[in-house]
């Protein structure tokens, strides 16, 4: 397969870490609640060049990362400040230990793949009885939408991003109760990243807003604080079509009930670079904003 044999290059294992060394917004609400779930022993599936297992670790968690590439996990123990043990080997490997992990986590990895209720299969198959389990997949919805609008936007976007697999939330919690799962929580986030719908809206004038979103957000500080804290808690109430991802936290049964908040930060949206960000959002989704979550 062409991204297994890219990935396990030593040259692109430099370059993805590269890539991933300034988290976005994104990556800091998949960080945050991997961190909030973690308990235990901690396996990060596909964990590529550590960006999840790194900080994990760091905060005191015993983590397994797994990934196809030594290139990669070589690379993230370089740059990490605690040791953490890694295990070369497919996503599907049958001889990864049954039901021996109290967390799983696994992101970026199922979106490649078309095969991704497999992968699925093994996340739940690793993890403990009553053990949670936090993936992401692409929105199906902002798919649907863009298919709506322009079918032709929708195949470019798709291979624009590389991704093989958009799903909606009925879907995966569809999928998870096959495999004796429960949904536990979901929200979409991740509206400035290669989005579909502000690809259809802005046109010609998209790489220069993604542009200017980039700089301004994942630069830190308040704007990427206040950008994080405004995504978890008005994008759920606002069009299903607006957030490019949707982000899960399952368990496995049997178990007992778990209410799951996400830890939000209090923040104080002042800078202007927020402000900025504010224009920007309401430039591309105008026509979604009046817009209710269905």
């Amino acid at each position: 397969m062409f991204k297994e044999g890219f990935w396990q290059d030593a040259e692109s294992a430099q370059t993805y870490a590269k890539n991933v060394s300034v988290p976005s917004v994104g990556m800091q609400t998949e960080l945050a609640i991997a961190s909030s779930i973690a308990r235990g022993n901690v396996l990060d599936l596909g964990a590529g060049t550590g960006r999840f297992s790194r900080p994990l670790a760091e905060s005191g968690h015993d983590v397994t990362a797994a990934d196809i590439s030594d290139s990669m996990l070589k690379q993230g123990l370089q740059e990490s400040t605690t040791p953490y043990k890694c295990v070369v080997t497919s996503a599907l490997d049958p001889d990864l230990p049954e039901a021996h992990f109290d967390t799983v986590i696994s992101f970026w990895l199922m979106l490649h793949f078309s095969e991704w209720k497999t992968i699925l299969t093994q996340m739940v198959r690793l993890a403990k009885p009553g053990a949670l389990i936090a993936f992401e997949f692409p929105n199906r919805d902002q798919y649907d939408e863009v298919v709506r609008q322009d079918a032709k936007s929708a195949d470019e976007l798709t291979k624009k991003v590389g991704y093989e697999t958009w799903l909606t939330e009925t879907e995966v919690r569809r999928a998870l109760e096959q495999l004796g799962c429960t949904l536990v929580w979901s929200r979409p986030y991740d509206a400035f990243n290669e989005n579909g719908i502000a690809r259809l809206n802005l046109g010609d004038r998209y790489d220069d807003w993604k542009k200017e979103v980039s700089e301004l957000t994942n630069a830190g500080g308040e704007c990427h604080d206040s950008w994080r804290h405004f995504e978890a808690t008005q994008l759920p109430l606002m069009h299903p079509a607006i957030g490019r991802k949707r982000i899960y936290v399952a368990q496995k049964m049997p178990h007992s009930k778990l209410v799951f908040h996400e830890p939000i930060e209090p923040t104080i949206d002042l800078s202007p670079e927020f402000a900025r960000t504010q224009e920007l959002f309401e430039l591309a989704f105008a026509n979604y904003l009046t817009v209710s979550r269905r």
